[in-house]
């Protein structure tokens, strides 16, 4: 081949290449500028991987189908939507939800609303500022054109006016004045799960009190984020809970919480008897227990009320090692509407037990509580109708509000988890069913939802670092059931 000839194909495949190169630029930039409508001052930020999202809960297209309520499965691929694309969630400075996807054909888009029109799910298209815009519901809002949907609500009335011109001022915003660059998108952007979540303090009533923000260092709301990750499969919903510092004192202090929680060394789990429906266990030591009781007004009144009765700081003092509450299921006896419940924990002393000859007398002179001694080291405290029983023994310590839970038969499915509870720094679990009947939620409104589920169990790696499980014990689909029930309600 003439060298002539070489360089004309080398021309033409550079060529080919730099158009091909133009092409993919150009529509990555129309696919991506649907992610520019993110609010800079969001609260909190959510990225949605739907494809992801179906596949790992076994959903196909007849059951997309009847959650969208459409007439055939053909119409699953021919909504307007990428589905392809991750969808981005929000919650607005305002608290206005929002739900932003890239469309794909807003012809198609276009037809799916006035199909949801005819089915009374939707109001007519209006034409304005270079959008269609389209009443959801009678509640949400939504505007779209050929690159981009935006859905935000709940509203009514004369807020739609209002909701109208905040939606236009984020589907009109540049990159640079998006959130793309938050810390709240940068915390999830790249996330793989098929759902991801990032909040800051305005959202979280735990972290956004002005006690624990004090505690913590938070003076901006993005100092301190919770991230969150959710992964699907059919059987079994999995969320990683992780706190993100953005600050080097809110890690500092991040670092010091976690210090009050050592690793759990399960010598509590044989305690838990075969009517367990619910356990709670952490590693503690009092001392620090204590120290922060006293910084909590609420935990503080408290400990003056209980201190009344027996000596209830040289107690939590002498805490040192695991420390768990388990809930059993009831005989049918009344416990205040409480179910039976009993806390265990590992002391470093009995020394309080010393002082017993003084709780009985001083609640003998003051009246409403009665303390006897059944033995040197177990007591029944009766008040208001009610019985507790504290004792200790072997240096592990009990407070129960039923006799029997004093000796449990080391017969509960906790067993069978104890490799999986050692080492974490807080378990938390329950027997969603047993639980229900036992608290009376048979017959509530959340009742269906919290049916499909057999057991929820939470555990902590660290104090920032946080994994739940909820899992179906039934032949079901949980995630397709869920998606279902929210739906019709």
């Amino acid at each position: 081949m003439s060298r002539k000839k070489i360089f004309s194909l080398l021309a033409l495949v550079l060529t080919v290449l730099v158009l091909v190169g133009a092409f993919m630029f150009i529509n990555n930039r129309k696919s991506n500028a649907y992610l520019q409508v993110l609010p800079e001052n969001a609260k909190a930020v959510a990225i949605f991987d739907f494809t992801t999202l179906l596949r790992n809960a076994q959903l196909d297209a007849k059951d997309i189908k009847t959650l969208l309520n459409l007439h055939s499965e053909d119409e699953v691929s021919h909504l307007g939507v990428d589905w392809t694309r991750p969808f981005v969630g929000f919650l607005s400075a305002g608290d206005c939800f929002g739900l932003a996807a890239c469309v794909s054909n807003d012809a198609e888009l276009a037809a799916t609303c006035r199909q949801w029109e005819e089915r009374g799910e939707c109001g007519k298209i209006m034409s304005q500022r270079g959008y269609s815009w389209v009443v959801v519901r009678g509640k949400w809002l939504m505007a779209f054109n050929t690159k981009k949907a935006l859905l935000m609500g709940p509203c009514e009335g004369d807020v739609k006016n209002e909701l109208m011109g905040e939606m236009y001022s984020y589907l009109e915003q540049s990159s640079d004045e998006s959130g793309l660059a938050s810390p709240l998108y940068q915390a999830v952007n790249g996330d793989k799960a098929p759902m991801n979540i990032a909040a800051n303090t305005r959202v979280i009533p735990s972290l956004g009190s002005e006690s624990v923000r004090g505690r913590l260092g938070v003076r901006d709301a993005n100092d301190l984020i919770m991230k969150i990750n959710m992964n699907f499969s059919a059987e079994q919903i999995a969320l990683r809970v992780g706190l993100k510092a953005n600050t080097e004192k809110v890690e500092e202090a991040l670092e010091d919480m976690g210090d009050g929680f050592d690793e759990i060394n399960g010598s509590l789990v044989p305690l838990a008897g075969r009517g367990t429906i619910g356990w709670v266990c952490a590693n503690l030591e009092g001392d620090e227990v204590l120290d922060f009781m006293h910084s909590i007004p609420y935990m503080r009144s408290a400990l003056v009320m209980m201190n009344l009765a027996v000596d209830a700081d040289m107690i939590i003092r002498a805490i040192d090692g695991d420390v768990a509450i388990g809930w059993n299921s009831s005989d049918g006896s009344a416990h205040k509407g409480i179910p039976p419940f009993c806390l265990s924990a590992e002391l470093k002393n009995m020394d309080f037990l010393q002082h017993s000859d003084y709780w009985i007398e001083s609640a003998q002179k003051r009246g409403g509580v009665s303390i006897f001694a059944e033995s040197p080291s177990d007591f029944c405290m009766s008040m208001g109708g009610s019985q507790v029983w504290l004792g200790a023994k072997d240096n592990i310590m009990y407070l129960t509000n039923d006799s029997a839970l004093r000796s449990a038969d080391g017969n509960s499915w906790l067993a069978n988890r104890k490799n999986e509870i050692k080492g974490k720094r807080i378990y938390m679990t329950a027997d969603v069913p047993k639980a229900m009947k036992a608290l009376g939620l048979e017959n509530s409104s959340i009742a269906q939802q919290l049916s499909l589920f057999q057991s929820v169990t939470l555990k902590a790696e660290g104090i920032d670092d946080w994994e739940l499980y909820a899992t179906s014990g039934k032949n079901q689909n949980l995630v397709r059931e869920l998606l279902f029930n929210t739906l019709k309600n």
